[in-house]
């Protein structure tokens, strides 16, 4: 679940999918009890600064917004009435998981250019995900097994990848009787 849980990474791994469209530094973010809530900037958010607070409309036009349900399931509205839905599960052993997304769109798309759209997005939800994020966890995975360090530190700009963490170990030690 950490991927989809930070965003400062956008830049680096996804300078040809996501990371043109989005703030990589810039993200509010919210708490309820173990679930959480992100917002982040979209590029065009200085736009706003030439309009008056009154005019402002449809603000998934200048941020995104990301819920995750603890502790796998992760729902993040995008521009264009599009959404995606991703669950995380465990899989055959400790170092894999098995991932399952789901594109849901506001309309049904009736048109050529309405679908192509659709399949546009999902294709690079696909190359963001598979190709890019999932290529790199692999890397560092395997540096993690390595046993190189015996810590591993989760920085400031990550308040909901902290957040993740002290859920699991607040289970963690619940389960033990802590």
């Amino acid at each position: 679940m950490d991927g989809y849980l930070e965003v400062y990474h956008h830049d680096s791994v996804h300078g040809k999918t996501v990371g043109p469209h989005t703030v990589g530094n810039l993200l509010v973010h919210d708490t309820w009890g173990a679930h959480q809530r992100m917002a982040f900037a979209r590029k065009n958010i200085q736009e706003l600064n030439h309009v008056s607070p009154e005019a402002w409309e449809q603000p998934e036009s200048y941020i995104r917004v990301v819920h995750s349900v603890f502790p796998n399931l992760s729902i993040s509205a995008i521009l264009g009435g599009q959404c995606l839905v991703g669950f995380i599960f465990p899989g055959d052993n400790s170092a894999t998981t098995v991932t399952r997304q789901l594109i849901l769109s506001s309309e049904v798309p009736t048109t050529t250019e309405e679908r192509a759209a659709v399949e546009t997005f999902s294709q690079m939800t696909l190359q963001a995900v598979r190709d890019e994020d999932y290529a790199l966890v692999a890397t560092v995975q395997g540096a993690l097994r390595s046993g190189a360090n015996e810590s591993f530190l989760i920085g400031r700009n990550e308040p909901a990848v902290q957040h993740y963490h002290w859920e699991i170990e607040k289970l963690f030690n619940a389960s033990r009787g802590d």
